[in-house]
């Protein structure tokens, strides 16, 4: 089905007329759809709101007419609202709109913990391996220590085609992330590098999930509670014991998809034991 306009009406004053979206950003706001879609099904499943004014209220609108518009292709999508949506709805700028994706600006972390463990692999990758975007925190350009989790533009990992195969999944969908802490030890060390699933968003119980809690990046085991509450597990519970996130707290977690595949590097003993 095609997108319909409403009729222009003549008037007798002169009215600033609104021109005619190009197939390009008609093809954005069905993308954009097609998403909002996915994100409301995901929402609906783990029992958050899924509306398009709770999406408004998370994009910083006061009301869900803008939305409305971008969708159903009546205004053209911009730079600044697709940065709000993609964030909104937990999915890469390019998935909605790829040409104005290109034009966003490219983040640069203050994290030096974790970018010093992440960076390209180096040459192209050889056949059956893929190349993978990386994930981290950075803080806010108005500081006061506030962080968020984004796609770390221009770090990759290199992964093996056959682990996503069996994983059953794409590479369009694949990114990693640096677990730091050792929470999760010993299944997974400190510095591992653990692959993700981002098209894999909804809590299926005891499964390993990253995601982004307030601003900090996390790896953990996810369930679902009664009443809109999760439980956050660690593999180390004796260190670390189980955190219950309340359905108010709830909206303070985003998950970036589930853990399928980890890294581990053995570190060296002390040289006292060596």
């Amino acid at each position: 089905m095609g997108i319909s306009y409403a009729s222009k009406i003549p008037s007798m004053t002169k009215t600033r007329s609104r021109r005619d979206l190009t197939q390009e950003e008609i093809d954005d706001a069905r993308r954009l759809e097609a998403v909002y879609r996915r994100w409301k099904a995901d929402q609906k499943a783990e029992g958050r709101p899924a509306t398009q004014e709770h999406l408004a209220h998370l994009c910083g609108w006061s009301g869900q007419s803008a939305f409305s518009q971008y969708a159903k292709a009546r205004i053209p999508l911009n730079l600044e609202a697709l940065a709000k949506l993609s964030k909104a709805l937990n999915v890469d700028p390019d998935q909605i709109s790829p040409r104005l994706a290109e034009m966003l600006p490219k983040e640069r972390s203050n994290a030096d913990m974790v970018a010093h463990k992440v960076g390209h692999d180096g040459g192209p990758p050889a056949i059956g391996e893929v190349d993978v975007p990386y994930y981290r925190e950075v803080e806010l350009a108005a500081g006061a220590g506030q962080f968020e989790v984004v796609e770390n533009h221009g770090y990759t990992k290199r992964l093996p085609l056959s682990a996503l195969d069996e994983a059953g999944v794409a590479p369009v969908d694949a990114a990693c992330a640096t677990l730091v802490g050792d929470s999760m030890s010993p299944l997974i060390q400190d510095g591992t590098a653990v692959a993700i699933d981002k098209s894999f968003r909804r809590i299926v119980d005891g499964q390993m999930y990253a995601f982004d809690h307030d601003g900090m990046l996390r790896v953990k085991y996810l369930y679902r509670l009664p009443m809109g509450r999760i439980r956050i597990a660690s593999y180390n519970s004796e260190e670390y014991p189980d955190e219950i996130i309340g359905p108010d707290e709830v909206q303070f977690l985003r998950i970036i998809g589930r853990v399928f595949w980890w890294q581990t590097v053995i570190p060296k003993p002390p040289s006292h034991l060596s």
